[in-house]
């Protein structure tokens, strides 16, 4: 037989010489190894060692469901139970003042115990809003409000609130800063994950950050352990609290309630930190670490990269666009969050239409409380009601990850009694004297703070002629391009673009107006309510005809090479101020992924071309979805779509200040029209 290959012999001494080199060198390294992880176990033992955990509860896990609320302030009780035999381990809790209030319901002793643990130190509440709400898209005052009216209920209930805020689903919100001096808030946390998304690697445990002129701290917090701050320190816990000690578990033979409490979890749970604390292991609550990092100026160095706004693991949920755009499950993400925007918009204008008629004597002093945002005597006024039922609505389950059909409606209806309660309102303002001048047709407008009873000073809006899409691209000098599922084509969609004049009280626009409108699955329109409810079986009866799927639609406006290289747009709760970013500052491929997405929520619906100054303003009253940014296109797009959808936007070419005000105008500060009545 013919061989392949000719095997030649070898001389065993030269075969013994290269045997003995190769032990040496693996013996080399098996020393170097050895002596590293000695070095570092000497050297660990020369630090501390610090933990930080926090326990997120979300009393809206499965929101409207009350028997789920129970369930979980009982996961919470067992866990204040444990800590109570351990008083020298210090732990933290994250969750809304919507949990402090079920618990005081239903286990009022254990309220008292978490009270006293908070109050000497060994337990931290990192509370800062009413509900577990999702603020990406929406301006400052909606999330000031809820975190004004927690930290007044709590100080009042005898709770010392956390001076670090961590959010529902981990939101980081460059914003944040515009909370100002509200309450004692020091620092916002940052997850490594959200850094590294946008290849930014910080390597201190504190950061300086100035936005809009305002200067806080960021707890940069990396789950790992790491050796930082002069310790080692690790994060034992950080994720959904209620399902740490509940779950997987049987009763009377069959599965019991989703949060039904385990005891043998909660005991592994124990047995963990007893086992740490043997090692000398020292407990620490996020504000004692921030407090502990903060004592030496070597921790502290500068975010000098701008993050923009997302979940805490961006990478699994496309930055945030889980929660605002992939319509999946049950919740038509962009029509769902205009309805919560237009609900904002009324409560504002409803606010300052009372206060101008307290003002003008229209109403008595006990109607403005009754009436009213505030609580006095342990009584909350209808305003200050209808904010809750909206902050209620914002919990970040109604969209998101797989929200069920009962989640959808939970915030379709708290939503529209926001929004029922104060059109009530202003029906009695009206009503309250006879001869008031806001019984004639009026504008609201929350931006100058001016009530409008004369129509020469009406802000109007005048349509100039009707223009085709052409015409809008021939300004922009870009492509726009609408698409749809292809399944949707033989039905079309509805378009229509006007030229308007937009008059505000000395100043005049000219805009572009761009009316869109697609079929979803079932020919039904949001906003429903618990006026017209569609239990869930029956919605095949209100399916489009000869469709099966779900719709996805894009609308991109797209240019040649990198015109929008440069962009412009007012961060989250910072509908007032602007940043400029580079496309390629944040342009890379991470590992795995297809396409590194960049997501812009527009708060204020603007997104501005510093090239070219020209802004895009959609109506996020209408719809309100992000735009995705790309370094020569921007594309608003939602997949999925069960329902039927209006978007509508606005273009100009203009100065980027007055661009601010349209936005402005348009969404965060809305002008509400009231006919006479």
């Amino acid at each position: 037989m013919r061989k392949l290959f000719k095997r030649e012999s070898i001389n065993p001494t030269i075969y013994f010489k290269y045997f003995k080199q190769n032990i040496q060198g693996g013996l080399i390294a098996c020393i170097i190894l050895i002596g590293g992880l000695f070095g570092f176990l000497i050297y660990k033992e020369t630090k501390p060692t610090i933990s930080t955990i926090y326990y997120h509860y979300n009393v809206q896990y499965r929101c409207g469901i009350e028997e789920s609320y129970k369930d979980i302030c009982f996961a919470v009780a067992n866990i204040v139970w444990m800590y109570g035999n351990h008083s020298n381990w210090n732990y933290t809790i994250e969750c809304q003042f919507m949990l402090l209030e079920q618990m005081k319901i239903y286990f009022p002793d254990v309220y008292e115990q978490m009270k006293e643990q908070n109050q000497k130190g060994q337990l931290e509440l990192v509370i800062p809003q009413y509900s577990d709400a999702w603020h990406v898209p929406f301006p400052l005052k909606l999330f000031y409000d809820s975190v004004n009216y927690t930290l007044t209920r709590m100080i009042e209930e005898g709770f010392r609130p956390s001076r670090v805020i961590i959010l529902q689903e981990g939101q980081w919100l460059p914003g944040f800063t515009q909370l100002g001096d509200m309450g004692e808030f020091d620092c916002f946390v940052l997850h490594y994950e959200q850094a590294s998304y946008f290849n930014y690697y910080p390597k201190k445990p504190i950061l300086k950050w100035t936005f809009g002129g305002k200067t806080k701290y960021v707890y940069f917090n990396i789950r790992a352990p790491r050796f930082e701050a002069g310790a080692f320190h690790h994060q034992i816990y950080a994720a959904d609290g209620e399902l740490l000690n509940t779950g997987d578990i049987e009763v009377h033979g069959g599965p019991a309630s989703e949060f039904a409490f385990n005891p043998i979890k909660q005991k592994n749970h124990e047995d963990k930190l007893i086992a740490l604390e043997k090692r000398g292991n020292k407990f620490m609550t996020m504000e004692q670490f921030f407090d502990f990092a903060m004592k030496d100026p070597r921790n502290i160095a500068t975010l000098d990269k701008f993050i923009p706004e997302c979940e805490w693991v961006p990478v699994l949920y496309d930055q945030f666009f889980t929660w605002m755009g992939e319509s999946s499950s049950s919740t038509d993400d962009g029509s769902l969050i205009s309805k919560y925007y237009y609900a904002f918009q009324i409560i504002q204008a409803t606010e300052l239409i009372l206060n101008e008629a307290y003002k003008k004597g229209y109403i008595s002093t006990e109607n403005y409380s009754n009436w009213g945002p505030y609580r006095i005597n342990h009584s909350d006024g209808l305003i200050l009601n209808a904010k809750k039922h909206l902050w209620e609505a914002l919990v970040s389950d109604t969209t998101g990850i797989n929200p069920n059909y009962h989640e959808f409606w939970y915030g379709l209806n708290h939503s529209q009694e926001a929004i029922n309660i104060c059109y009530s309102v202003i029906d009695k303002i009206r009503k309250e004297t006879p001869g008031n001048e806001f019984e004639s047709a009026i504008q609201i407008n929350p931006y100058f703070r001016e009530i409008y009873t004369q129509s020469i000073d009406f802000i109007n809006k005048t349509i100039i002629e009707d223009i085709e899409k052409t015409d809008i691209e021939q300004i922009l000098g870009l492509n726009i391009e609408i698409t749809q599922n292809p399944e949707y084509n033989s039905l079309g969609f509805n378009e229509k673009y006007y030229k308007i004049n937009y008059t505000i009280k000395s100043h005049s626009y000219q805009l572009y107006e761009m009316n869109l409108g697609f079929y979803g699955l079932y020919n039904l329109t949001i906003p429903l309510n618990y006026t017209n409810y569609i239990p869930e079986q029956d919605l095949v009866n209100y399916k489009t005809i000869g469709i099966n799927s779900r719709n996805d639609i894009s609308i991109i406006f797209k240019g040649n090479n990198d015109v929008w290289k440069y962009t412009i747009y007012s961060p989250s709760i910072a509908e007032n101020y602007t940043v400029q970013l580079n496309r390629y500052d944040y342009l890379y491929k991470p590992f795995g992924a297809d396409e590194w997405l960049l997501f812009l929520p527009l708060c204020n619906g603007l997104i501005y071309n510093p090239q070219n100054q020209f802004a895009i303003i959609k109506n996020c009253s209408v719809h309100h979805i992000p735009a995705l940014w790309r370094p020569n296109s921007i594309e608003f797009k939602e997949i999925e779509l069960e329902y039927n959808s209006s978007w509508q936007f606005f273009v100009v070419k203009i100065s980027l200040e007055d661009a601010l005000f349209l936005a402005n105008q348009i969404n965060g500060y809305a002008i509400i029209s009231l006919d006479s009545i």
